[in-house]
Formats: C-alpha cells, structure tokens, sequence
C-alpha cells in the first residue's frame, strides 16, 4: 500500500507539473518546451497507471476498472491539452473574431480608402479650376468620419484583447454604430448631387456606400462574437475540456486514495480483533485455578492487559484519525515489540502524510516554498494589509546567464547553484519574509509590511548577497539577478495582477540591465501609452521624424576608419528619446519593421554612397531583425537601392543576432545564401550571448563576427570574459572570419584587443554614435582632409 501511495504521489505531482506548464505556455506560446513538458509529465502518469494495473492488490480488490477509468481521463486531458495548445498558436483559431475581419473588414476598407482617394483626387482637380469647393470639402468629411470609425474600432479590439476595462465595449461599439450613420448620411448628401459630380466621383460616392454597408455588417458580427463567451476559443478550452478533465482525474485519484485508506482501517481492524481475541484466551486460561488465577490475573493485567488494552485502544483512535493515547513501557519483550511496532507505523504513517503535504507546496531540488505556496502567502498578506491598510512588496527575481552556466557547466553544477542561490536569499532576508522558487531560474520574494524605500534597500541587499563569489567544488562561480517590484495596493490588490506585473518589471529590468525596477505603467505594452506610441512611430516614419547616427570603425592595425555602423534614433516631440530597442519592439509588435527596416537600409546606403562620392571608402553596417527574413521582397530591395545609389554590394554589411538565425534556421541560410552571392557582407552582431549552435555557424556564408560590447567592457577586470574574448577571435580566424570588438572604452581594451589579434574596434574611445553632419566633421578631422561637395566642414 505504501508503494501505492507512491504511484498516487507521483501522479499528482506529474498532473501539477503538467498543468503549471500548460499555464506557463499559454502565456509565452514562443517557449515550445513547456509544450514537451506537459506532454512529458502527462505520459509519466500514463505510464504510472499502466504500472497499477499490474499491481497485485489493484487485481485482487477488483479495482482494475477505476485504474483504467484514470488512464482514459489522463488520455483525454493529454489530447485535449494537444489541442488547446494548436488552438493558441494558431490566432483565428484562438480569436474566431480574427477570420470574419479578415473576410468581411479588411477588403471593404481597403476598397473604401481606394474609392474616396480617387473622389478627392477628381475632385481636387475641379477645385483647382474653380469648381466643386463644397464637394470636396463634403469628401474629406467623409474620409474623417470614416477614419474615425476605423479608429474607434481598433480601440475596441484592443480593448477586447488587451487589458483594459470590458465595459467600454458597449460604449464604443455604439461610437461606431453612430459614427456609420453620420457616414451613410454624408455619402447619401453625396449622392444626391449627382450631377455635380465628376464621373469617377459618382461612380466612388455609390460604390463607397455599399463598402461602407458591408464594413458595418462585418463589423456588426465581430461584436456578435465578442459579446459571447466564446470570443477566444483557448479559454473555452480550458473552462470545458481542460478544467473538467482535471477535476475527473483527481476526483478518481481521491476514490483510489479513499479504497486504500479503507483497506489500512480494515487491517487495522483486524489488529484490533486479534488483541481482543488474545485477551479473552487469556482470561479462559486464567480460570484455571482459584487462587492462583486470581494471583495470575493480577499480575497479567499489570504486566500485559493494561498494555494490549490500551494499545487497542491506540489503533481504533488511529484507524478512525483521533488522537492517540500514551503507551507505557512495556516489562516483556513480546509487547514490548508489539508497541514498538504500533508506534513505528504510526510515526510512518504521519511522516508520510506530513512529507506529502510538504512535498505539495515546496520546490523538489531547494525546499523552497512553490508557487503555490507563494500565492497562499500572497493571498494572507493581501487580508492583513487590507485590514490594517499596511503594504508589502513582491519580487520577481531571475537570475541572469544562468543558462549559459547551465549549458556549460552541466545540471548538477546549475541544481547546486539554485540551492546556493535559494540559502543567500534566505539568510539575506527577515524570517518574516517568503523566499519561493517558480521553476528554472526565477525565484519569487514576498517582503511583508514594505513600502517602496524599503523593497528598494531590500532589491539592493539581495543583489549585494548574490555578487559574492559562489564556490561549487573547485569552481567560482559569478552570477548576477534581474529583479521586478510590484507594491501593494499601487499596483494592483489581487494575486494574479501582483504576480504579472513583478514580472513586466522584470523583463524591463533584464532589458535595460537596471538590476532592479519596479512596476511602471509606461512601461507595460498593454497600457493606453504605449498604443498612444504605437501610433507616434507610425507617424514618425510616415514624416521623417526618425534619425539615422552613425558610429565609426576603426581598423586596429593601421587605426584607420574603415566603415560606421548605422543605429537608430528616434527624438519623441513629448517623451523625449526613445531607446532603439523599444523602437524596435514596438514596430516588431505592429508590423512596422519591415518599412522601417527598408527606411534604414535606404538612408545608410544613400549616406555611404555619398561618402564614396567625397573620396571616403567606406563601408556602411545595419542591423536585421528576426522579421526581416519573413520579408520575401528583402534581398530584392536591397539590390535595387545598391543599384540606385550606385554603391558596389562589398561595402554594406547586414548585421544579425544569433537569436535572429536560430528563429528559423532554414529561411536564414536561404536569405542569408542570396545576399552572400550579391556580395553583400555578413556579420554575426552580439556574438557569445545568444545560444546558436556552431553547426549552423559553419552553414552560414557571414565574413564577421562582432564580440558583445558586455563581454569587451568587463574583460579588463574579469578574466572569464578575457577568455571568452579570446576564444572567439581564435575561433573567428580559424573560420576566416574578421572580428569587430564593440564597446571598446579604454586604451587599456584596446591593447588587450590588439593583443588578442581583434580586426576591428568599435566604442566610445574611437568615438560616440553622432548625427550624420557631426559625423562628416569628424571625418574630415580624423583623415585629415575634406570631402567632396557631400561633405559637410
């Protein structure tokens, strides 16, 4: 039965396991391996019943069919989780909404916008001769009110899918509603004047009605299907597949838990029986004799009857979970050992029923509290704070480069430093505190009675504990943590909502290498801002309002200019400069990364080709994302502005990340094999931080390798980056690759590099990306001499 008990264990924490990872990808869909963990866990269930159905006690109790009863509910949640999962990668499946736009929406407004441009173009001509003033007036009335509703409705989607406030839903749907009427009526004013009207006019004003029409109609079922509680199919999935699977499962795995208690009490039972029986043959044998009996007696219930009674009494209070009573110490051997093994299985019993309960709410490698456990915690500090109007902080907590220790060093060296990790915390922190580990390399820290100075100071002393050298056997180990804050109440008064937004500050402190951050509005991608500045790039790169810099590169033998690498930057009129790294995340999130890409690529060719013109030989470096190898027409654009601006192909150099390869290995080499045969260069940027493998490496037709400025800024004082400095010229140069160091700051780097044999040197001590202009002076200042007529100073 223990062994039973085991199975049962086993199974539960495989069904949590698999429904934490299901959880987790439902969330981050991109991470493919929690997909095979929750297929794992759920096969080693299966697999568990398949091992029950062999045990001897399941056969003789009769007890096959509730075994095979779990086996087909873990079957089917094992198959509706498959299909859960297809669901949430495929978007028209996860928002049935999505295909009516596509079918009803989309073509509609396009041939709306095709119709009244082509009104207010003929109408713009008849102005210009004098005529039809109030017409054309009427059309861009119209394109407003049309534009206004197309407005309107992207904010009702994002309302729908994003986190705002449902309740508007209604408000802006009738925004819409109204919006088409006071359109119907513009374009029915239209029509009424159709003699007025050119004739392409006419034709549009009629045609527009009926696109018009047919946008609404479109529009008036995607409502439909938002309003019920079936607009995104993984969350129906999971409130009647998913959730009643589960509770099937653990509804059976409690009647097999409850069949085996019931066995134990029975056993129990008959324990309890034999003592009786022995009892009474006891006393039978005692009647013989008068006197002696009576002397006999006496002495049988000092020495064994009151024993056995009150261990009676002590397996009926333990079969039937009452308190027991105490044992006393037993004079013969025999009953001595009848009590010791009374109160062996019942220390057994409860030991197991604690580690149990244990094993439920805590970490398997560090002994930490769980997720789960974190969230109880959560839920009692939110009472406590509520009822004393006190705060406290939650930390998420992610440890960074872990995976690269992980992948290098092997799991046993990264399962010690989780559990070294888990006791600095600990010790750095008050009793009063939780400590918990989510999974991986994420930990969760509950600060009680805390406000915002305080969660800072306590941030600060944990990433203080963790810079202390870490010593695993012969090696010392260096890691550093990424560390998001949320506060109670400011940033949310429930757990899920605390939770997720520890983690929006998370990654915005990992982004921006802060250390810690704590939660900010602006920072998350759902909030009103943030589609307010969606809007604003789109504009930007609409009116020029982006801005190329440029950084040089100097070639470290004869410390002569020998290219600049393009980067982007982006003034905002209210926010101020924006990072490129979230100019980027935010085309990459709307679409807008491929024409930016082309915008980029168009600036830095033109601004290359002009330095040829004025007697400067250089080449020009820029960036590609991962979104760039989805653009079928990339390598084609690309040829067409070399050829425009006369620019020989050798002299731009695309830079890409490893991640950007490793997306889709296939389309890069493709992409990648084209560009080479053009003869365009390729270079690998960030080089070491990714975790590519080198057998794509060798694959790819790339002529650079540029080393990531984190590991050139700190190899001066750290000799591991020194190492990996190394490594990677020697492994470069053994390719026939050329290497470009980035972030190169100080004379004392530079040797190092020059030393190591480095190409190329790239940083602030040559010197800082500047506007195109500063960078002319530069030129001319560095080389020398003045350009051409291109050529500013």
């Amino acid at each position: 039965r223990n062994q039973l008990l085991d199975f049962s264990r086993n199974l539960r924490i495989d069904l949590l396991q698999s429904y934490k990872s299901l959880h987790a990808f439902l969330l981050d869909p991109s991470r493919t391996e929690l997909r095979d963990k929750v297929h794992a866990h759920l096969h080693n269930a299966i697999g568990a019943t398949q091992q029950l159905l062999g045990d001897p006690w399941v056969i003789t109790q009769g007890q096959t069919a509730t075994v095979t009863a779990l086996r087909k509910g873990l079957e089917q949640l094992a198959s509706d989780s498959r299909h859960l999962e297809e669901t949430r990668l495929d978007p028209e499946r996860q928002y049935p909404s999505l295909a009516a736009g596509r079918v009803y929406l989309q073509p509609n407004r396009n041939a709306f916008n095709n119709d009244i441009a082509l009104a207010i173009s003929e109408t713009a001509e008849q102005v210009g001769e004098g005529e039809s003033l109030d017409i054309y007036d009427q059309l861009l009335e119209a394109r407003h009110l049309w534009d206004q509703m197309i407005s309107n409705f992207r904010l009702y989607l994002a309302n729908r899918v994003g986190s705002f406030d449902e309740g508007s839903l209604p408000i802006q749907a009738q925004a819409i509603d109204t919006l088409y009427e006071a359109l119907q009526q513009k374009l029915a004013s239209l029509a009424a004047r159709e003699d007025d009207l050119g004739f392409e006019t006419a034709i549009a004003v009629t045609d527009m009605q009926q696109h018009a029409r047919q946008w609404h109609q479109g529009f008036q079922r995607v409502h439909t299907i938002h309003k019920s509680g079936t607009w995104r199919a993984d969350a129906v999935l999971v409130k009647t597949r998913i959730e009643p699977d589960l509770d099937l499962i653990t509804t059976q795995l409690r009647d097999l838990e409850n069949l085996i208690a019931d066995a134990t009490a029975m056993d129990m039972q008959t324990l309890s029986d034999i003592a009786r029986t022995q009892t009474r043959l006891s006393w039978l044998i005692g009647g013989f004799g008068i006197l002696f009996v009576i002397l006999l007696l006496i002495s049988l219930d000092r020495l064994v009857f009151r024993h056995l009674r009150m261990l009676t009494t002590a397996i009926e209070n333990e079969a039937t979970g009452k308190d027991g009573v105490t044992l006393p110490e037993a004079r013969f051997s025999e009953t001595g050992n009848l009590l010791d093994a009374f109160r062996s299985m019942s220390r057994q019993i409860h030991e197991r029923q604690d580690d149990l309960a244990h094993q439920a709410m805590h970490d398997a490698l560090t002994g930490l509290p769980n997720r789960s456990l974190l969230g109880d915690r959560l839920e009692q500090a939110i009472h406590h704070a509520s009822r004393s109007r006190g705060g406290f902080a939650l930390m998420v907590l992610d440890l960074d480069r872990f995976k690269e220790i992980n992948d290098s060093l092997g799991h046993p060296v990264g399962d010690t430093l989780l559990c070294e990790v888990g006791k600095r915390l600990c010790s750095t922190l008050r009793d009063s505190d939780t400590v918990a580990r989510f999974g991986g390399d994420e930990f969760g820290v509950l600060i009680s009675d805390a406000d915002a100075a305080s969660a800072a100071v306590a941030a600060q002393k944990i990433r203080d504990a963790l810079a202390r050298t870490f010593e695993i056997g012969q090696l010392k180990l260096h890691v550093a943590a990424s560390i998001g804050i949320s506060l109670y109440p400011r940033d949310g008064q429930d757990t899920q909502t605390l939770v997720q937004r520890a983690d929006v500050a998370m990654y915005v402190a990992k982004k921006n290498r802060f250390g810690h951050s704590f939660y900010d509005a602006s920072q998350d991608e759902f909030t009103i801002g943030r589609l307010t500045l969606i809007n604003d790039l789109r504009d930007a790169l609409a009116q020029q309002g982006l801005q190329l810099y440029y950084q040089p590169q100097m070639d470290m033998a004869v410390k002569e200019v020998v290219g600049a690498e393009a980067l982007l930057r982006w003034e905002h009129p209210q926010h101020g400069f924006i990072r490129p790294d979230e100019v980027v995340n935010l085309a990459e999130h709307t679409g807008l990364i491929i024409p930016l890409t082309h915008w980029v690529l168009e600036e830095a060719i033109a601004a290359c080709s002009q330095w040829h013109a004025s007697g400067w030989r250089l080449s020009i470096a820029a960036n590609l994302s991962v979104h760039s190898f989805r653009d079928h027409e990339l390598v084609d654009i690309i040829d067409a502005t070399l050829q425009r601006h006369r620019l020989p192909a050798e002299y731009l150099v695309l830079e890409i990340t490893e991640g950007t390869m490793m997306a889709d290995p296939a389309s890069a080499i493709e992409i990648l094999g084209r560009l080479d045969a053009m003869g365009v260069r390729l270079s690998i940027d960030d080089f070491g931080t990714g975790f590519s493998s080198l057998a794509y490496l060798k694959q790819l037709p790339v002529d650079e390798l540029k080393i990531d400025r984190s590991f050139v800024m700190n190899m001066e004082h750290d000799p591991n980056d020194e190492v990996i400095v190394r490594s990677t010229i020697d492994l470069a140069h053994n390719l026939r690759l050329d290497v470009t160091a980035e972030g190169v700051e100080t004379e004392s780097g530079w040797e190092i590099l020059a030393q190591l044999g480095c190409d190329n040197a790239q940083g602030y001590l040559v010197c800082r990306p500047i506007p195109r202009n500063e960078f002319d002076n530069w030129l001319a200042r560095t080389t020398g001499r003045a350009g051409g007529e291109n050529a500013v100073g």
